[in-house]
């Protein structure tokens, strides 16, 4: 038995002894692994119905795969690069504060990647109403960022009052 997982297939090797209806418990999934899923579990059955309208009896063979999803996945795509972003993030202090006009257009720069990063990868994320980790995670580093900007922001506007009124002492 073949079964396709996107662009990776998969072999199912299984045995079915037809006269005694018997399998044999040594099944295995050969090639198990794709990008962000993993077959955890094959099951299989053989059993017998009846139709109701005939009342011919047939012989079954029902087959299941249990997948899950591998976080390496996530990790690699949304949780680092996001994670890159806060800590270029938390560079734009190395920006002199004189240069407002740098960290703000950093800061957006991030932010903008940030929200770049979620709508790629939400294309993979379960549908679902709660949060995710991910989800938290971009909420927490949006946080941050916008904080970033808005600390520059008021640091900018004391510092260029400080002058003012330095100024006018000094006149």
């Amino acid at each position: 038995v073949r079964y396709c997982m996107g662009d990776k297939h998969a072999e199912l090797v299984l045995s079915y002894d037809s006269a005694t209806g018997g399998t044999d418990p040594s099944a295995k999934v050969i090639c198990r692994t794709q990008e962000e899923w993993v077959t955890t579990g094959v099951y299989w059955a053989v059993g017998q119905h009846v139709s109701v309208a005939t009342g011919n009896a047939y012989s079954d063979f029902l087959i299941g795969f249990e997948r899950k999803r591998t976080p390496n996945y996530m990790l690699h795509k949304a949780v680092y690069p996001t994670m890159l972003c806060a800590y270029f993030g938390l560079c734009t202090s190395l920006v002199p504060s004189s240069e407002l006009e740098g960290r703000l257009s950093l800061l957006l720069s991030l932010f903008l990647t940030i929200y770049a990063i979620q709508w790629v990868t939400s294309d993979r994320m379960p549908r679902t109403s709660d949060l995710t980790k991910v989800d938290q995670l971009v909420s927490a580093v949006v946080v941050y960022l916008v904080s970033i900007a808005t600390s520059s922001v008021a640091l900018a506007i004391a510092e260029r009052r400080m002058l003012l009124n330095e100024s006018e002492v000094e006149a």
